[in-house]
C-alpha cells in the first residue's frame, strides 16, 4: 500500500513539473501524498511488529497451557492411585480389626502380640483417614485448576481468532 502511495506521489510530482507554475496544486498534493506514504509505511511496520509480538505471546501461552495440561493429567492419575490405595488400606484395616478380635480369645502371649498389631493398625487407620480426607480436596483443586485452564485456553483462542 505504501509503494502504491509512493507511486501516486511520484505521478503527482511529475504532473506538477510538467504543468510548471500552474502545477503548484499538484506539488502540494504530491508532498501530502509522500507524507501519507511515509506514515502508511511506518504504521504498517508498527502493525507487523505488534502482530509478531502477539503471535509470540500466544505461542508461549499455548506452550504453558500444554505443560499445565500435562501436569493436571499427572495429578489426576496420582489422585486416582491415592484413592485406590486409601480404599485398599481401609479394607485391610477392617480385616485386621476382625482378626484381632478373633485372636484376642487366644493365649495370653498371642493377646499381647495382637494388642501391638491393633495399635499399629489404628495408627495406619489414622494415617489412611488423613490421606482419605486429603484426596477429595486435591481432586476438587484439580477440577478448579482444569476449569481455570479451560477458561485460559478459551481466552487464548478468542485472542488468536481476533
Amino acid at each position: 500500500m505504501a509503494q502504491q502511495t509512493n507511486l501516486l506521489a511520484l505521478s503527482a510530482t511529475i504532473e506538477a513539473a510538467r504543468a510548471g507554475a500552474a502545477g503548484c496544486g499538484f506539488a502540494v498534493v504530491a508532498a501530502e501524498v509522500k507524507t501519507l506514504a511515509s506514515e502508511t509505511a511506518q504504521s504498517s511496520e508498527d502493525i507487523r511488529r505488534q502482530v509478531a509480538s502477539i503471535q509470540s505471546i500466544a505461542s508461549g501461552a499455548v506452550a504453558a497451557i500444554k505443560r499445565i495440561s500435562g501436569t493436571i493429567v499427572g495429578l489426576d492419575a496420582s489422585t486416582a492411585q491415592i484413592a485406590a490405595a486409601v480404599a485398599q488400606q481401609k479394607s485391610a484395616n477392617a480385616e485386621i480389626e476382625l482378626l484381632v478380635g478373633e485372636t484376642a480369645e487366644g493365649a495370653h502371649s498371642a493377646a499381647r502380640r495382637i494388642q501391638q498389631i491393633s495399635i499399629e493398625a489404628e495408627r495406619v487407620g489414622q494415617l489412611s483417614a488423613l490421606v482419605g480426607d486429603a484426596a477429595p480436596g486435591l481432586r476438587d483443586e484439580i477440577g478448579n485448576l482444569r476449569s481455570t485452564l479451560l477458561r485460559v485456553v478459551a481466552a487464548a483462542r478468542v485472542t488468536d481468532a481476533a
